[in-house]
This record gives structure tokens, sequence and C-alpha cells, in this order.
């Protein structure tokens, strides 16, 4: 679990109170590190809806065929050789499937460096300035400075050292636990985030 952030300021430090809430607006300031995209692209490859879509259909066709190699295999048991090179095909099929998703994070992490080496996904010299409010999240970073409504952030989630606000299905944006000066806010900050978030939406339907 990571660390709080130890150069809270003393108004930040305030909230200790596991139960206690926060008010609109709540800003947060964090640089942004290689360690936080690569959180981010973990836990979507992990837990997005449509990353499980990208990744159940391979895991499908995996299993049809390991299931059909085994199949053959154990019909022709009198065959051994042959048996033999049909299980062990069913075999790697069905283990191709059940770490199809473990494989597939690797290889979004490992994507993800390539891009932070390229340039294309960029680590902030300056902090970033992430604000939520009633009407949504603002974002001010070196480079970019916008606005997003709740409407458009389509999901809130958190685990013990992140929240991650999803507007974009490949990338959330994700705010680590050591930009706050204690877990009790964080959590509260996470709570409020779901709160907002859920308030819009529930309106909108």
């Amino acid at each position: 679990m990571s660390d709080p952030n130890p150069y809270a300021t003393p108004s930040e430090q305030t909230l200790t109170d596991a139960g206690a809430e926060l008010s609109p607006p709540q800003t947060v300031s964090v640089h942004t590190l290689e360690e936080d995209h690569l959180a981010a692209a973990a836990y979507n490859a992990r837990n997005s809806p449509e990353m499980n879509a990208v990744h159940r259909r391979p895991r499908i066709m995996f299993t049809i065929v390991g299931v059909l190699a085994l199949a053959m295999g154990l019909l022709m048991l009198a065959e051994t050789a042959v048996a033999f090179v049909y299980i062990l095909l069913g075999l790697g099929f069905l283990l191709g499937a059940l770490m199809f998703p473990r494989v597939a994070a690797r290889m979004i992490k490992a994507n993800v460096r390539t891009l932070i080496k390229q340039d294309v996904i960029t680590l902030d010299d300056d902090p970033s300035l992430i604000t939520l409010d009633t009407w949504g999240v603002a974002l001010d970073t070196t480079l970019v400075k916008t606005r997003i409504s709740w409407q458009k952030i389509k999901r809130v989630r958190w685990n013990d050292d992140y929240l991650f606000l999803f507007y974009q299905s490949h990338m959330p944006i994700a705010l680590p636990l050591r930009a706050f000066a204690s877990e009790q806010r964080f959590h509260a900050f996470c709570r409020l985030a779901q709160s907002l978030w859920e308030g819009h939406h529930k309106a909108a339907n």
C-alpha cells in the first residue's frame, strides 16, 4: 500500500475520523508517475467491462479448441502417440484460456511503458490538480486543462491505493493514495466522487 502524503497542509490533516465526509469542491495535487499509468492500465485490464469483452472471445475460442482437442485425444487412446499430442494440445489451449487475462495485462503494461518512453504518454514535471465539484471533474496539468461532466464519467472505482475515474474506456484518471494526507481523507475523497457520480447518473435515469 502506498504511504499517505507527508507534505499535506494542516487543513488537509484535520480529517482523521474514518467516517468524516467531504463537501465539493475538493482539489488534490499529484505528481503523475510511471507507476500510476501502469496501475491504471493493470486495473483497466482486469476490471473494465470493455476489456473483459475484448478478452472474452479469444478465451472462448481457446476453451473450445482445448476441449475438442482433449476429446479427440481421449477418443484415440488406442493410438498412444497421436492421443498424447491431442491431449497436450488440449491442455495447452485450456491453460492459455486460463492465463489469457494475466498475459493481456502484462502486454498492456509493456505497451504503456513503450508509450511513456516515446513520450506519447507524458509524465508531468509539475503537479496536476484534480478537482471534484458538483458539476464534474476539473483536470489541470501542464499540458491539459479540461472540465469533464459527471455524465461523461462512465464509472468511479477504487482500491486500497488508487481512485479511478473512467472517462475513457481504455485509460482512467488514477489518483494515488500518496496524494492525500491520510487514508481517511483518501477514502472520504473516493466516497465523495462516488456520491457525486451516482447523483448525476441516477438523475439522468
